[in-house]
């Protein structure tokens, strides 16, 4: 089994410690985001649901993700927030500055911007490949930040 191959930048809260959250490879996870479940109020209480993520999906900064599920191929812009339980099948954009509604559910190829988002364009037949090629070409050109050693005294 292939390990995950991921960058998760500084300032990244990924609230795993509540219910699941899984991703595949070479998902990229900029600075100040925030990945959490989405949850559920019932009478007896409040369930979380798990977060699903696919291969080769950019999240660019300070975004807000309770998606039931993100799949592969997918660029979410900076500054988004996807509501929860919302559905992005694969091959999406969501545009900078975007709010997804909670149960929001978008097919695969779209163009999403607004708030709420919606869908304004289509993408192009070839964005499995570019999303790969981005992803990894971050990924093989990406310089962690210089961290302070630990002292022991």
């Amino acid at each position: 089994m292939d390990l995950p191959i991921n960058i998760v930048q500084k300032d990244v809260i990924i609230r795993g410690d509540l219910a699941a959250i899984r991703s595949g490879r070479f998902c990229i996870i900029r600075k100040g985001t925030l990945i959490r479940p989405s949850s559920k109020k019932f009478s007896k209480g409040v369930t979380l649901f798990p977060v699903h993520i696919g291969d080769h999906v950019m999240i660019e900064e300070d975004c807000v993700i309770s998606a039931a599920q993100i799949c592969s191929f997918v660029h979410i812009g900076a500054g988004s927030v996807i509501g929860g339980s919302a559905v992005l099948k694969e091959c999406c954009r969501v545009l900078p500055g975007s709010v997804v509604a909670a149960d929001s559910v978008f097919p695969p190829y779209s163009t999403i911007a607004g708030n709420p988002a919606r869908v304004i364009g289509q993408e192009p037949e070839c964005t499995e490949d570019l999303m790969t090629e981005a992803t990894k070409q971050y990924y093989d050109n990406f310089q962690p930040s210089n961290m302070p050693k630990a002292s022991f005294a």
